[in-house]
C-alpha cells in the first residue's frame, strides 16, 4: 500500500491504494517542489513554526538563521522512477555549491535547527557545511527509503564539510543509510560535538556504517551523554587505517552507551583518542574495541569504561587493549556479565546504574572535566555514577515528560526509582503515583529521580509527571508466581569437523547427528516459591526440521570461549523431543524437571539427522528464545 510505479513507455503511473481502493476515487498528492525556502547569502533569517509537506528548505551562505518549530514530512525524494539518477535534492544548512564549499566563511554558519520533525524521505535528512552550525533537539525518522546516497556518501546526516558542529539532544530511528550521523571537521576553537542522542534502528540497509562515524578529518571532536541500540551497525565510530598514515585523531568519548548491537559497541581507530565511562551491553562482537591492529592507538588513554568485552581488536578479546588503559571493568576476563553489575540486568528496562554492592562502584579513576563531582571514595567504572541526585536520559525533549524508567507497560520489575526524560523547557516536576489509573499527587521536585518507597509484589502502578502520559509498569510475583521470563545469556554451537572453531554471535545453533551440537544458557534470578512449570521456547529457521531432542546439561562454559575441542560439558536427562516440526515456527519444551529456582541452566540440543544441518535461532535473532518459568 502507498507503493507507486511509473511506466515511463506508456506514461502511466500505478499507485497501490490504501485498503485497495481505486486511486481515481482518492486524493492523490505528487511532490513537485525541491524547495519551499531556497535562501542564499542572507543572515539572520527564521523560519519559525510552518508545517513542510514533500518540500523543505535550502540556506546557501547564510549565517545566523534559525529554523525552529517545524515539521518536515517528505522532505525529498529520489528521481530515479523517471530515470533521473541525479543526487536527491536534501535540506542544506549553511551550503554553498561552489569552490567556496571549503572556506567555512564562506560557506556560512551560526545556524541552528531547533526542535523539528523529519520523517518519511527516500534519501537522507540533512547536508551541514560551514562553520559552528547546530541542529539540537530534533526527530529523524522513516528516512532514507532505499539508501539514496547524496555526493557519493551514505549517510542520513552528514557534516562532512561542517567545522564545529554541534548535534545534541536529537533522537532518531529507523533509517536506512549505512551511517546515521558523519561528523565533519573540529578546530579547537569550534570542537563538534555529539552529545545527548537517542539513535535505534539505523543502517538498515547497505554495509558498514555506525550511528555516529567520525572521519579522519574529525580532529578534536567529543562523542558523550548517547545511546545507540537495537541495530546492525557500529556504535560509535573513529575512521582511518594506520598502517596507511589516514586516520583519526584526538577523539573524546566518554558517558556513552552502546547495547543490543549486531556488530561491536564502539569502534576506535586511530591515535591520540581518550575513551572514558563507556558502556558496551550485549553486541555481537567485542563490545568496546580500541583498534590496536597495524600499531593504532598506542598513544590513546583507555579508562574507566565497563563491557563483557574491551580489546584491540574488534573479534578477538585477548588482544590487548593498545595505548594507555587502567580501571576498566572487562568481563570476559572476569567471568562476570556487565547486566549482572547494573540496576536492573535488562537493558531495555533503561536502568543503567551500578546496582548496590557492584564491582564498578568507587572502582574509577579520576579524570579532571570528566569524573568531576562523584560521589563516594572514588568515580564510579561507567556512564552512570551511583547516588547521582540526577539520571541522565538522551533524545529529544517532547512537549510533556517522556522516555520514562522503566518503560511504560514493563511488567516482573520492581524498580528502585522512577526516572524520566522532562518535557522541553521543564524545569520543575509534578509526580503523580498509586495503584489507582489516575494517580494522585506525590510531589514538585527539580531533579528526574522519584523513590516509590515499598511496593508491593504482583501489583500494577500508575505514575505521570505534570499532565503528561500515564505510564504503568507491573511487580513481579510474591511467593508464587510468575509468569518470570529469560532471554538466554549465552547460546552457541560446536562442530566436530571444525574442533577449534567458535561460533560466538551466530544468529542459528546448528545441529547434526553426533558431530554437532547447540547450546542455551540461561540465568534465572528474582522468583520464589516452588517451580510448577518452566518452558524453553525456540523458533525454527527457514527449513523443516525432522526431530530435535533438549537435555539438560551441567558444567560451566561461555558462548565466547566454548569449541569442540574444549566441551567438557555432562549431559543428563532427556527433557523432550519434538519430532516432524515445520520451519519458521515456535515450539514449546517442557523443562520443568531441570529447573529448581533461581540459578544457571544449560539446555542441550541434538539431532537424529544427519543430511544437512539443523538450525534454531539464537538471541542474536529476530525470534530470541525464551524460558518461561511459573511457581507456586
Amino acid at each position: 500500500e502507498n507503493e507507486w510505479f511509473y511506466d515511463d513507455g506508456t506514461s502511466t503511473l500505478y499507485l497501490w491504494a490504501p485498503g485497495g481502493g481505486n486511486p481515481s476515487s482518492k486524493t492523490v498528492e505528487g511532490k513537485t517542489l525541491d524547495y519551499a525556502f531556497d535562501i542564499n547569502d542572507c543572515d539572520y533569517i527564521n523560519i519559525t513554526g510552518l508545517d513542510f509537506f514533500a518540500t523543505t528548505f535550502a540556506l546557501n551562505l547564510c549565517q545566523h538563521a534559525t529554523v525552529e518549530d517545524c515539521d518536515f514530512l517528505y522532505p525529498n525524494f529520489s528521481k530515479r522512477m523517471l530515470g533521473d539518477l541525479t543526487d536527491t535534492e536534501i535540506t542544506l544548512l549553511g551550503y554553498d555549491y561552489g569552490e567556496d564549499a571549503n572556506d567555512p566563511e564562506q560557506a556560512g554558519g551560526f545556524n541552528t535547527v531547533r526542535n523539528c520533525t523529519f520523517a518519511y524521505s527516500d534519501g537522507p535528512a540533512m547536508e551541514i557545511a560551514g562553520l559552528a552550525n547546530t541542529v539540537e533537539n530534533c526527530l529523524f525518522h522513516h528516512m532514507d527509503y532505499t539508501s539514496v546516497v547524496y555526493r557519493g556518501n551514505a549517510k542520513t546526516v552528514r557534516s562532512y564539510q561542517g567545522r564545529g558542529t554541534i548535534f545534541r539532544r536529537n533522537t532518531a530511528h529507523t533509517c536506512g543509510n549505512t551511517s546515521f550521523y558523519r561528523g565533519g571537521q573540529s578546530p579547537d576553537a569550534h570542537k563538534c560535538i555529539i552529545e545527548l542522542n537517542h539513535i535505534y534502528n539505523i543502517g538498515t540497509l547497505g554495509s558498514d556504517g555506525a550511528s555516529v562515524q567520525m572521519g579522519v578529518e574529525a580532529e578534536n571532536s567529543i562523542i558523550r551523554y548517547n545511546w545507540t541500540h537495537d541495530h546492525r551497525k557500529y556504535g560509535y565510530r573513529y575512521d582511518g587505517k594506520y598502517e596507511l598514515d589516514r586516520y583519526g585523531v584526538h577523539g573524546l568519548n566518554h558517558h556513552n552507551l552502546a547495547w543490543d548491537l549486531s556488530n561491536c559497541g564502539y569502534r576506535i581507530k586511530g591515535d591520540y583518542h581518550e575513551t572514558y565511562n563507556n558502556d558496551g551491553i550485549n553486541c555481537a562482537y567485542v563490545d568496546i574495541p580500541i583498534r590496536g591492529v597495524g600499531g593504532g592507538n598506542t598513544n590513546s588513554i583507555t579508562r574507566n569504561n565497563a563491557a563483557y568485552e574491551i580489546a584491540g581488536d574488534k573479534s578477538d578479546p585477548t588482544e590487548p587493549i593498545p595505548g594507555t588503559k587502567s580501571n576498566n571493568w572487562i568481563g570476559y576476563d572476569l567471568s562476570k556479565n556487565i547486566q549482572d553489575q547494573l540496576m536492573d540486568p535488562n537493558p531495555d528496562h533503561l536502568d543503567f546504574r551500578p546496582k548496590s554492592g557492584s564491582d564498578l562502584i568507587d572502582a574509577g579513576y579520576v579524570i579532571s572535566g570528566i569524573t568531576d563531582g562523584y560521589v563516594g571514595a572514588a568515580p564510579d567504572i561507567g556512564a552512570y555514577e551511583s547516588g547521582d541526585t540526577n539520571y541522565w536520559i538522551p533524545g529529544r525533549q517532547e512537549t510533556k515528560a517522556s522516555t520514562p524508567v522503566p518503560p511504560d507497560g514493563t511488567a516482573s520489575v520492581t524498580p528502585e526509582d522512577l526516572m524520566w526524560l522532562g518535557g522541553y523547557g521543564d524545569t520543575s516536576f509534578d509526580v503523580y503515583f498509586g495503584t489507582n489509573s489516575n494517580p494522585p499527587f506525590q510531589s514538585t521536585q527539580s531533579n528526574n529521580i522519584y523513590d516509590p518507597g515499598a511496593l508491593d509484589a504482583n501489583t500494577t502502578y500508575y505514575w505521570k509527571i505534570d499532565s503528561g502520559d500515564v505510564w504503568s509498569f507491573s511487580t513481579a510475583a510474591g511467593a508464587g508466581g510468575g509468569p518470570w521470563e529469560f532471554n538466554p545469556a549465552d547460546d552457541t554451537w560446536v562442530d566436530e569437523a571444525s574442533p577449534n572453531t567458535n561460533y560466538n554471535h551466530q544468529n542459528t545453533v546448528r545441529l547434526r547427528t553426533t558431530s554437532k551440537f547447540g547450546y542455551y544458557k540461561f540465568v534465572v534470578s528474582g522468583t520464589s516459591g516452588t517451580v510448577t512449570s518452566a518452558i524453553l521456547k525456540l523458533h525454527t529457521v527457514d527449513q523443516p526440521i525432522d526431530d530435535t531432542s533438549v537435555y539438560a546439561v551441567t558444567g560451566d562454559w561461555s558462548e565466547s570461549t566454548l569449541t569442540w575441542n574444549n566441551d567438557d560439558l555432562v549431559w543428563g536427562d532427556l527433557l523432550e523431543t519434538k519430532y516432524s516440526v515445520s520451519a519458521q515456527t515456535w515450539y514449546e519444551f517442557d523443562v520443568t524437571s531441570a529447573v529448581s529456582g533461581d540459578g544457571t541452566y544449560t539446555f542441550g540440543l541434538s539431532t537424529t539427522m544427519g543430511a544437512a544441518d539443523l538450525r534454531w535461532y539464537t538471541k542474536e535473532a529476530d525470534y530470541v528464545p525464551l524460558l518461561t518459568v511459573v511457581t507456586e
